[in-house]
């Protein structure tokens, strides 16, 4: 199943879930199965949890009791892109093409396309039918980035962890109800990266992310959100020599670790149901 479907899968996704048209130049078609339990929501919330494949949750998986509620209502596995970067996976996600396509590499060329009116993302089909967007990163990651080209609300976390996406989002969703949010958490990725995807350090950042996410989750379903939610990447313990560098975490997509994501959904009443206990 993680064959069947990569990244570029999830522009047409969102758009046919919102009845909205696909990307142009989109290389995918939507996954059958979500949008078959989603098509029709009022909004959508995508999460993208930076960093956490498929192996790194397993790892992490006792102290995200949240997603794995969820995952066993729906839940799928799905390819990340090559080279496996954040950069590369998210302009993949948002466009529906592969990044030899969008050629997108790093932040610079990610500035440089999103100057181009030949750039055609989710966030376009959506505001071209009069609906609203939210837009919740960081700042370090789209520095220089024209951000109001895509979104009509945007959250800018200016620290490198979290704390102002979990506080920000929910003020912004109930107060302006855009109907589609893209939440990028980075802390899991963070965690890895420092103290390697297999420490203990990651399961304690899993074990904050759960409770803060569940809470998230919660609001955004009692203003009628659906949810999908899906790592860009995962990562593997840097050979030796690289930790010098001070990673002790990567993903290049050099080996299967990197590659394979979790990709979860669930409807406003799930979520409402499954978690409120």
């Amino acid at each position: 199943m993680a064959d069947e479907y990569d990244l570029r899968s999830i522009a047409p996704t969102v758009s046919d879930i919102l009845g909205v048209p696909v990307p142009s130049g989109s290389e995918s078609g939507p996954i059958g199965r979500v949008t078959s339990d989603l098509r029709g929501a009022d909004r959508l919330a995508l999460i993208v949890l930076d960093g956490l494949g498929s192996v790194v949750w397993e790892h992490a998986k006792a102290e995200l009791p949240v997603l794995s509620t969820l995952a066993e209502l729906h839940h799928m596995e799905i390819q990340s892109v090559l080279p496996s970067m954040t950069y590369i996976c998210l302009s993949t996600m948002v466009t529906g093409v592969s990044p030899e396509t969008h050629g997108i590499a790093d932040l610079e060329s990610m500035v440089a396309a999103t100057q181009s009116s030949s750039l055609d993302t989710v966030f376009d089909s959506v505001r071209g039918t009069g609906q609203k967007t939210l837009l919740a990163v960081h700042e370090r990651d789209v520095k220089g980035v024209p951000v109001a080209r895509f979104a009509d609300r945007v959250v800018l976390a200016k620290e490198p962890n979290d704390d102002e996406i979990y506080s920000q989002v929910p003020v912004e969703a109930e107060r302006y109800r855009p109907s589609f949010l893209f939440v990028h958490l980075l802390d899991i990725d963070e965690a890895g990266h420092r103290y390697g995807p297999y420490s203990e350090k990651v399961k304690q950042s899993a074990r904050v992310m759960n409770g803060r996410l569940g809470d998230l989750l919660l609001r955004l379903a009692g203003w009628g959100y659906a949810v999908i939610l899906v790592a860009d990447h995962g990562m593997h313990e840097a050979p030796e020599g690289e930790e010098g560098r001070g990673q002790k975490g990567i993903h290049d997509g050099s080996v299967e670790e990197d590659l394979a994501v979790p990709f979860i959904w669930a409807t406003a009443a799930e979520v409402q149901r499954f978690l409120q206990a």
